[in-house]
């Protein structure tokens, strides 16, 4: 594994991280059914994220 990898694969883990405690914190405070439809939302710009980072850092 070379640097980048490490590096992107720490950044993937700590939006995954960010985003999951945030679901949480969601689903405790409004624990209905319209949770899961934002947490969905939340997780695909996550997923976004990550995808931008990864196609930044082989540029």
């Amino acid at each position: 594994m070379n640097l980048w990898m490490i590096v992107i694969a720490s950044r993937k883990l700590s939006y995954r991280l960010a985003s999951q405690s945030f679901f949480a914190y969601l689903q405790k405070k409004f624990p209905n059914k319209k949770t899961r439809f934002i947490s969905s939302i939340f997780e695909q710009i996550t997923d976004i994220q990550v995808r931008k980072e990864e196609h930044h850092e082989k540029q």
